[in-house]
C-alpha cells in the first residue's frame, strides 16, 4: 500500500522562539507520529515569526501557500497535516478559524493534533463529532488568549489617549513639526514646503514624478529622511499620505510575533493631536488629483495639449490621441484607426480647440443641476448610503453567523457547516467591496463644488491659450485637473461631434463644431433638460 503524505506545520510567534525547544520538540514529535503510522513526513512547512492571532501566517505565510495549494487540489486526498495544536494553525476569532479548519477537512485532508491526540477528518467527524466541540473549545480559548494580550496593549493606548490632549504621548513627529520640550511646533519653512506640495498636487495635478522634479530645479531644502539626495517619488508619497499633516495620529502597536519595524493601527484616530499645516479640504483635493493621475497614466512634460487625458474615446471604444499638423494645430483622432489597428472607419480629424471649447461651455450647465444646492457632492451622498447599507448588512451576517456557530456547538451538521462557510465567504466580499466604496469616496470628497469648478474654467479660459507658455502651462495644469473630476466619458463620432458625459451620467451633452446642443440631466431617477440655455425643465416620463 502506497504511504501518504503528511505535512509537519510548526508556527513561532516571534523568530526568537525558534531558538529554544520548542522547534526541536515539534519536529521530534511529527516525525515520531509519521513513523509510527507509515507516512511520508514533508518538514517544509514553516512560519516564524507569523501571527495566527492578526492572520498573518494565512494570508502570506507558508501556511497560506497550502491553504491555497488544498483548495486547488493539488494536495491529494488523505493527506494529513500534523501540528501540535490547532492555536498553532489560528488564533482568529472562532468563525474564521472554523471556515479554515473545515475548509482543509472538507478537502479530504485530515488535521492530527499532537498535544491532544486528536485526529480530525471528514469520516471521523461524520461519525462522531463530539472532538470538533474540543476543537472550537481550542479555537475560542486561543483567541481569547491573544486577544487578552492585544488588549492589554491597547489599553496602555488608552490611557495615553485620555492625557493626550493635556500633552503628547511622546515627541515622535513627522519631520515637519518642532519639539519645544512640552509641545509640537510648526517649522515655518519645512511647512511651508508640505503646504506647497499639498497645494500644487491639489491645483496643478501634478504627478509625484513632476512634483519632486519641479521641487529639485526649484532649489527647494530636501528633509524628509536621512541618506537621500534631493526629493524622489517615494519622499512625495510620505508627505500627502501622511494624515499628520491635518493634525491626525494614529497610535500604532508591534503585531505579535512581527519585528519592531511591522506595527499595526491600535484604538481610534486622535485629531487634533499636531498642529495641522494643511486643511482636511486641501488634503482631500490632493488626494483625488492623486487619483485622476492613476487613471490616465500620470503626466507629460512640456506643453499640456490633452486635458482629457484617459477619458476621451471614439466610438468604436478605442482611444482617442492628438495628432499635430503642419502648423502646430492639434486634432483628436481614432487612435486605432489612425494605425489600421482595427476596422474602426473613423478617420475624422476633430480641432481639439473644438472640444475644450464644448467643455468650457457644456460646464456651465452644471449651475442649472437639480442638486445644485446641495452642500454635498451627489456621488458622495450616494456612497455613504451604499455604505451605511453594507455596514448593516454586514452586521447583520455576522450575528446569524454567531448563532449558527452556538447552534453548531450543540449539532454539527453538516448543512450548517456549508452555511458557516458560505456565510463568511460572502462577508468577505462585502468588506471588500466597502473598502472599495471608501476608497472612492475620498476622491469625491476632494472635489470641488459645482459652482467652483465653473468659476474656475472660466477663469482660467484665457489664459488657458496666451502666448505667454508658463501661464499656458499653469493655466491648462489647472484645467486639466477640473475637467478629469467633471468628465466621466468624451466620445468623438465620424461627423467629428463630441459627446460628453459627465458627474457620474447625472449631465450629458453634445458639442457640435465647438457648439453645446442636447443637454440633458439624469438625477434620482427623472429626466431634465435646458431650454434657451438658461432655464431647466422635467421631462415627462
Amino acid at each position: 500500500m502506497q504511504p501518504k503524505l503528511a505535512y509537519s506545520y510548526l508556527r513561532f510567534s516571534s523568530p526568537e522562539q525558534a531558538k529554544g525547544q520548542s522547534l526541536r520538540r515539534q519536529l521530534e514529535a511529527s516525525e515520531a507520529y509519521a513513523a509510527q503510522n507509515n507516512l511520508i513526513l514533508d518538514t517544509s512547512l514553516r512560519d516564524m515569526g507569523r501571527s495566527a492571532f492578526h492572520g498573518e501566517n494565512a494570508k502570506s505565510g507558508l501556511l497560506g501557500s497550502f491553504l491555497r495549494a488544498v483548495e486547488a487540489g493539488h494536495v491529494p486526498r488523505g493527506s494529513v497535516l500534523i501540528v501540535e495544536s490547532l492555536d498553532r494553525l489560528s488564533r482568529a476569532d472562532v468563525p474564521t478559524a472554523l471556515l479554515q479548519f473545515m475548509s482543509i477537512i472538507q478537502a479530504g485532508v485530515a488535521i492530527v493534533t499532537l498535544m491532544d491526540k486528536q485526529t480530525y477528518s471528514h469520516e471521523a467527524l461524520r461519525e462522531n463529532w463530539t472532538p470538533l466541540v474540543i476543537g472550537l473549545t481550542v479555537m475560542a480559548r486561543a483567541h481569547e488568549e491573544s486577544a487578552t494580550k492585544s488588549k492589554r496593549s491597547s489599553d496602555v493606548w488608552a490611557q495615553l489617549r485620555k492625557a493626550a490632549d493635556a500633552k503628547p504621548m511622546n515627541a515622535a513627529r513627522p519631520n515637519w513639526l518642532d519639539w519645544d520640550g512640552s509641545k509640537f511646533v510648526l517649522n515655518p519653512e519645512k511647512a511651508a514646503i508640505v503646504k506647497r506640495i499639498f497645494t500644487d498636487i491639489a491645483t496643478y495635478g501634478y504627478g509625484l514624478g513632476t512634483m519632486a522634479r519641479k521641487l529639485n530645479e526649484d532649489g527647494v531644502p530636501y528633509f524628509i529622511s536621512r541618506g537621500t539626495k534631493g526629493w524622489c517619488v517615494g519622499s512625495i508619497v510620505r508627505v500627502v499620505d501622511n494624515r499628520a499633516a491635518i493634525g491626525e495620529m494614529q497610535p500604532h502597536s508591534r503585531l505579535e510575533g512581527r519585528s519592531s519595524r511591522k506595527r499595526a493601527p491600535v484604538g481610534d484616530v486622535i485629531t487634533n493631536y499636531y498642529p495641522p499645516v494643511v486643511s482636511v479640504e486641501l488634503f482631500n483635493r490632493a488626494q483625488a488629483a492623486r487619483k485622476l493621475n492613476q487613471k490616465s497614466g500620470g503626466r507629460r512634460k512640456g506643453e499640456i495639449r490633452n486635458l482629457f487625458q484617459g477619458k476621451i474615446y471614439c466610438t468604436c471604444g478605442a482611444k482617442a490621441s492628438i495628432r499635430i499638423n503642419n502648423r502646430k494645430m492639434g486634432y483628436f483622432v481614432c487612435d486605432a484607426a489612425f494605425r489600421r489597428a482595427s476596422d474602426c472607419t473613423n478617420r475624422k480629424y476633430t480641432r481639439t480647440f473644438d472640444v475644450e471649447a464644448g467643455i468650457l461651455d457644456g460646464m456651465r450647465m452644471l449651475a442649472h443641476h437639480p442638486n445644485q444646492r446641495s452642500n454635498e457632492h451627489p456621488r458622495a451622498v450616494l456612497l455613504r448610503d451604499e455604505m451605511a447599507t453594507l455596514s448593516a448588512t454586514m452586521e447583520s451576517r455576522r450575528s446569524k453567523m454567531a448563532r449558527m456557530i452556538d447552534l453548531m456547538a450543540e449539532d454539527p451538521v453538516p448543512e450548517l457547516l456549508e452555511r458557516i462557510r458560505t456565510m463568511g465567504t460572502e462577508l468577505k466580499e462585502l468588506e471588500a467591496e466597502r473598502a472599495k466604496l471608501e476608497r472612492e469616496l475620498v476622491g469625491v470628497d476632494g472635489r470641488e463644488s459645482y459652482q467652483e469648478r465653473v468659476a474656475a474654467a472660466d477663469a482660467l479660459r484665457a489664459q488657458a491659450y496666451c502666448d505667454d507658455a508658463a501661464a499656458r502651462y499653469a493655466a491648462r495644469s489647472k484645467l486639466s485637473v477640473v475637467f478629469r473630476q467633471t468628465i466621466d466619458r468624451v466620445e468623438i463620432d465620424t461627423e467629428g461631434n463630441a459627446h460628453f458625459t459627465c458627474e457620474d451620467g447625472t449631465l450629458r451633452f453634445d458639442s457640435i463644431k465647438g457648439r453645446i446642443a442636447n443637454v440633458a440631466f439624469d438625477y434620482a431617477g427623472q429626466q431634465w433638460t435646458v431650454i434657451n440655455g438658461t432655464a431647466i425643465t422635467q421631462l415627462s416620463a
